[in-house]
């Protein structure tokens, strides 16, 4: 069922995923800024972070830059890895319904 009623038969449905490409002001400073800030938040939240190399989604080699990953409360699988252009990330949200505090300030 979903908000709006009860889908019809045969009809089945994925766990929702959310991406956005924020670009960071500092450029790949900025991505690894981030990285440590999220790293630091996810943790003081208790969530198990884990971090690998961040592969470069055009070539497919490592870019030198890092991923994140983690797990909510809520059994969503966050995560932070470098996008297609130098200063941008990519943020993936799995598995449910996300809320998060404040707004996302790439230039921070």
């Amino acid at each position: 069922m979903d908000d709006l009623g009860v889908d019809g038969d045969g009809v089945s449905r994925d766990q929702p995923s959310v991406s956005w490409a924020p670009g960071f002001a500092d450029g790949d400073a900025g991505y690894r800024a981030a990285v440590d800030r999220l790293r630091e938040h996810w943790s003081s939240q208790g969530w198990k972070v884990t971090v690998g190399p961040g592969t470069d989604p055009v070539a497919g080699r490592d870019s030198g830059l890092q991923a994140i990953r983690t797990t909510d409360d809520h059994g969503i699988a966050l995560s932070l890895r470098p996008g297609r252009h130098i200063g941008e990330g990519l943020v993936v949200a799995d598995g449910g319904c996300v809320r998060h505090n404040g707004s996302w300030d790439g230039a921070s």
